[in-house]
């Protein structure tokens, strides 16, 4: 009696296997607005992925924040801590209005760490779109009354981790400004909207930006800890009449080989 072989067929609806990217539209905001975390609650959404913000209002006018923000303030001319919601590009990736803004207020030893954490069915990430904000911008190129202006040597480097639950599956790093290379024409202060590719990161629910710098201290890095970041885009997975045909291609495969051990 032969034996029949059974391989199941993994049949999916489309939504299971579409995600959105996190772009910041579906948030409001007045033109030339931000929003730190006054109108928030520890974080905000945007197309299901959670963003988490710290926020602290003194009084008397002073307030401290952490993680991200979101903006659409398109002012990159105006230097110092008094524009730190602007991207040095001028608005958000690929012409968008929207987009967010990263304080790095762990990278002291105090604040928060900040960390996008997925939506249901989001295991991997392709990757974001990143750039400076005006205000670390201008820093680095001409240097304040805390930090130094960028010279031959001298680095700013973003670092994603990954991680799955509580677990760091990897690392992977962007530098927004390098001076390292002996060659000056390959030195740079990033100005516009680059990729930063997650990909290596693998399958991971979250993912924590942190900061370095080359200009730090005693006290921590002396670069403000800064950056603008669009269009966090999950990893692309097959639809579901791929699966089918890879599953119809597992049966052909198996086929074969029973005639094969036969002969």
């Amino acid at each position: 009696m032969k034996r029949l072989l059974f391989i199941p067929l993994i049949v999916c609806s489309a939504a299971t296997f579409a995600a959105d990217t996190a772009d910041f539209e579906d948030l409001s905001l007045a033109p030339n607005s931000f929003e730190s975390g006054a109108h928030l609650s520890g974080s905000f959404v945007s197309n299901g992925y959670s963003f988490n913000n710290s926020y602290v209002d003194y009084g008397g006018g002073f307030t401290s924040w952490g993680g991200f923000a979101y903006s659409n303030i398109v002012d990159k001319t105006t230097k110092g801590f008094g524009n730190q919601y602007a991207s040095i590009a001028g608005g958000g990736a690929s012409n968008s209005t929207n987009y967010g803004v990263v304080y790095d207020s762990g990278s002291g030893g105090y604040g928060i760490n900040p960390t996008i954490t997925f939506p249901s069915g989001v295991t991997k990430l392709s990757g974001v779109s990143v750039t400076n904000t005006t205000y670390d911008y201008f820093s680095m190129l001409d240097g304040d009354m805390f930090a130094k202006k960028f010279e031959y040597g001298d680095w700013f480097k973003l670092t994603a981790t990954g991680l799955y639950g509580s677990n760091i599956t990897s690392t992977a790093s962007f530098y927004l400004a390098d001076f390292r290379s002996t060659n000056t024409t390959d030195h740079y202060i990033l100005s516009d909207w680059k990729w930063f590719d997650l990909s290596s990161l693998g399958s991971i629910t979250s993912v924590q930006f942190s900061l370095s710098s080359s200009d730090s201290g005693e006290w921590g890095m002396n670069t403000p800890a800064y950056f603008a970041i669009d269009n966090v885009t999950p990893a692309p997975v097959p639809e579901p009449a791929t699966l089918i045909a890879l599953g119809f291609g597992l049966v052909a495969t198996a086929s074969r080989r029973r005639r094969n051990n036969k002969s």
